[in-house]
């Protein structure tokens, strides 16, 4: 039918796949959609403006202590990211193990921010708030390759900047 997309069908017709180059269903990008929004709520909770703002109050200890226990943290998180980050790109490679990778570093990420909960506000926490959001911030480094790399089967040559525009949006 003209103006449809070429994945939707008709009504009471079941949806074909789409061709070669078309990308996926828009089920699908609206999913790949969605999980960036998802990160970019623990961007700006967990890791700018909530959170650690929350680990380095007074509650946790001095201000230089809290902040040099956070700096540290985050360094050793984002080595670690640096120095595997060419494994997780190889392993980004096969549509398989990106789907899987995927799945598990943003399950990692859910429970790190769920168990952030349990940070309270006590000196005695610190580190338990801290470990959990370098722990997270690795598996959303980590997940992000892998949802990066799905974007050219998922969107097809002719719409990959729309659908990255939108996921971005």
């Amino acid at each position: 039918m003209i103006g449809q997309h070429p994945s939707t069908a008709a009504p009471g017709r079941p949806p074909r796949a789409p061709r070669p180059g078309e990308g996926g269903s828009r089920a699908r990008v609206l999913m790949w959609c969605l999980w960036d929004t998802g990160t970019s709520a623990y961007n700006a909770v967990m890791l700018t403006f909530v959170f650690t703002v929350y680990l380095t109050s007074p509650a946790f200890g001095s201000s230089e202590y809290t902040s040099t226990v956070l700096s540290v943290a985050m360094t050793v998180a984002g080595f670690a990211i640096a120095v595997t980050a060419p494994l997780i790109g190889q392993r980004s490679d096969s549509p398989r193990s990106r789907a899987t990778f995927l799945t598990g570093n943003t399950v990692v990420l859910v429970l790190c921010t769920g168990l952030a909960f349990l940070a309270r506000p006590d000196p005695a926490f610190l580190f338990l708030g801290v470990g959990l959001v370098a722990v997270g911030s690795v598996a959303q480094e980590f997940a992000t390759v892998s949802y990066n790399a799905m974007l050219p089967a998922l969107a097809g040559p002719q719409r990959m900047g729309k659908v990255s525009g939108w996921g971005w949006g």
